[in-house]
């Protein structure tokens, strides 16, 4: 279940577009397959944060 919820938060971040600006769009979604997808959850009642999916 915990893979999945990271997986959806990854997905939610890539698929989110903070700017109208294609080109500034692309910028943000190449950096994110290039360095990976900051991922924060909570396991066991402390704050887990993960690198998700980087390309290195």
């Amino acid at each position: 279940m915990l893979k999945i919820l990271r997986i959806a938060a990854a997905i939610s971040q890539v698929t989110y577009t903070e700017s109208s600006d294609l080109l500034e769009n692309n910028r943000r979604f190449h950096k994110l397959l290039t360095t990976g997808v900051e991922v924060e959850y909570i396991l066991n009642e402390e704050i887990v944060n993960l690198i998700v999916g980087s390309g290195v």
